[in-house]
């Protein structure tokens, strides 16, 4: 992304924190939520922790999901990340 760095530090993230960051605007470019969550930033989530925050982030800046794609979106995240944090959760 040409001028990915000034645009992440402008947005807030701090840098080697961990990629990928991101962070969901709204209509007015103003930040709703980031990636940084309270164990730091969850990049790709994988653990448990991570996975929840990420959903987190769905559920602060959804505007037309339903509770059943929210809940589907859910487990196919479970189901990529499990097979990943064995021993790691």
């Amino acid at each position: 992304m040409q001028n990915g760095e000034q645009a992440a530090t402008k947005l807030g993230h701090v840098a080697n924190s961990g990629l990928p960051w991101m962070t969901i605007l709204d209509s007015t470019g103003e930040e709703i939520v980031n990636s940084d969550g309270p164990q730091g930033n969850v990049g790709c989530p994988i653990t448990k922790e991570e996975c929840g925050y990420f959903m987190t982030m769905i559920e602060q800046s959804k505007q037309r999901l339903t509770s059943q794609q929210t809940s589907d979106l859910a487990t196919a995240l479970d189901a990529y990340a499990a097979p990943k944090r064995r021993g790691n959760d």
